[in-house]
């Protein structure tokens, strides 16, 4: 009688632990990626709060941002898809990308320099980069 008392409880402990696991292991699981970079200028310093929008290209999805005291931005949490990817900043030229991919689990980074001029002017981003 003990004996099979302890096998149940033993039985419950590894079904449980097992459960455990597994649930982990399945909300463990990333869905989303994230875009970073740096904005500078033509002589590449670094440009602090300049504005970003980011719009995944099939699906109209658009979230905003802006860049820290360092030119550093962060997108985290983004559907998988290709984004434009546009930044604005008071006394330069916007510059956009519109091919960024973005992948599961990844963070693509996408360094933006923008040129001096106006701020309804647009240009393709001269370091046309994107890295995973």
């Amino acid at each position: 009688m003990i004996r099979l008392v302890l096998v149940s409880v033993l039985w419950s402990v590894l079904s449980v632990s097992v459960a455990i696991g597994l649930s982990s292991m399945i909300w463990g699981q990333a869905i989303t990626g994230a875009i970073v970079g740096t904005v500078t200028d033509a002589t590449d310093a670094v440009i602090p709060d300049a504005k970003l929008t980011i719009t995944n290209k099939h699906t109209g999805y658009t979230t905003h941002t802006a860049t820290d005291t360092s030119g550093q931005y962060r997108t985290l949490s983004l559907p998988p898809g290709v984004y434009q990817v546009r930044v604005e900043s008071p006394g330069f030229n916007a510059a956009e990308n519109s091919n960024v991919v973005v992948q599961v689990d990844q963070a693509g980074r996408l360094d933006l320099q923008l040129e001096v001029g106006e701020v309804s002017s647009v240009g393709v981003n001269p370091k046309n980069e994107t890295r995973s």
